[in-house]
């Protein structure tokens, strides 16, 4: 468990880490372009880490759109990618 209170679970919690993308419903569901945003950052290289983390809250809500994006591109990864 974070302890919440070290610098690096504070920038997380405050979504001001470069090496970590929360991406969770605007409004009612999460939308394509929410997904393609996530496609674009797993492109990048970590920039105070060795990995990057990519956490979707809320996925049961994504939109069969984006589910589909998503799937996608987890079956057919670009580079070292490692996906939960």
């Amino acid at each position: 468990m974070p302890c919440g209170k070290c610098p690096e679970c504070i920038r997380i919690m405050h979504y001001d880490h470069p090496d970590v993308v929360v991406t969770k419903p605007d409004g009612q569901s999460i939308k394509v372009d929410q997904i393609r945003h996530v496609k674009s950052e797993f492109t990048k290289s970590a920039m105070e880490g060795s990995k990057k983390v990519f956490i979707i809250s809320g996925a049961e809500k994504m939109t069969t759109g984006a589910a589909n994006s998503l799937l996608k591109f987890i079956e057919e990864p670009t580079g070292t990618l490692l996906a939960f």
